[in-house]
């Protein structure tokens, strides 16, 4: 098997984690140990590539917003992340839609 870069790695981990958030209910439930087993890849690769899992959940926010995932970019609002704090009217309403469909 092919080595991966270490951008391509990075990246494939970012991938993992957000995979996970969005399958086990939010970024808050990221662990290393769930995102080593998704990215096949080990836990102390992570801790290579992210100083602390707060690091790695700030990258899912970013992506979450480049990508538009709803539920995620809500759970950063509640949280008061401000990696959110310039998100466009549009996403932002999208984000509450996703937390007021859940309550129905």
């Amino acid at each position: 098997m092919e080595r991966l870069k270490p951008n391509d790695r990075k990246q494939q981990i970012v991938d993992a984690a957000v995979e996970l958030a969005v399958l086990k209910g939010g970024y808050r439930n990221i662990t290393r140990d769930n995102v080593a087993l998704i990215a096949n890849c080990s836990r102390g690769l992570i801790n290579y590539h992210f100083d602390t899992i707060e690091e790695l959940r700030g990258e899912v926010i970013k992506r979450a917003i480049a990508l538009a995932i709803p539920n995620l970019i809500a759970e950063a609002i509640l949280d008061k992340s401000p990696l959110v704090s310039n998100i466009s009217e549009d996403l932002r309403a999208k984000a509450a839609n996703s937390i007021l469909s859940k309550k129905d």
